[in-house]
């Protein structure tokens, strides 16, 4: 069982923890040759105001394209594929890569790379690390993640797995906090 308030956590939580095939994690390694990058989906554009304040046009023309690719995938893979596709946001936007806050610099403007450069790096680090937590485990997992508070566990719960992310609890905490 698997809590967590945020969606994209929960996202990540459930590609984490679900092994992909080597045949599905062919067709995510293939997204960054198969996407039109310079044909965009408008429907999957936010709009936000100031979109591109964070993002260049071209940014967001192919983050749309990438982000249609990867909705034609079926489950898990296209979980899995999302997540991969969410972890270069940052980076190929305009906000600073150098501090947590989220900010656009105007005294040192930031020269994103295009996705179409950083997708195929991502894709094939994410797949590596599938495979090795593949290869690693003892049999397939089994449980779901929720979109829920995670100080509420159901009693008698028990758990092979725990996977984290920031903010963590510190090392004083847990080392006294029992699961």
């Amino acid at each position: 069982v698997g809590a967590d308030l945020d969606p994209l956590s929960v996202l990540i939580s459930r590609a984490k923890t679900t092994p992909i095939s080597a045949s599905e994690l062919s067709k995510v390694a293939r997204i960054p040759h198969e996407v039109d990058y310079s044909d965009g989906t408008p429907s999957l554009i936010p709009e936000v105001k100031n979109l591109h304040h964070w993002f260049t046009p071209d940014a967001v023309r192919e983050l749309s394209a990438v982000k249609s690719r990867c909705l034609t995938l079926p489950e898990p893979t296209k979980t899995f594929a999302l997540v991969v596709f969410s972890s270069i946001i940052r980076r190929v936007s305009n906000a600073d890569d150098q501090t947590q806050k989220t900010y656009v610099s105007h005294t040192l403007p930031k020269r994103p790379p295009p996705p179409h450069e950083l997708l195929p790096i991502f894709v094939q680090r994410a797949i590596r690390g599938m495979e090795e937590y593949a290869r690693l485990l003892p049999k397939p997992p089994s449980g779901t993640v929720l979109q829920a508070d995670a100080r509420w566990v159901p009693a008698g719960a028990e758990f092979e797995d725990v996977v984290t992310s920031p903010p963590m609890w510190t090392q004083s905490s847990t080392s006294t906090t029992r699961c």
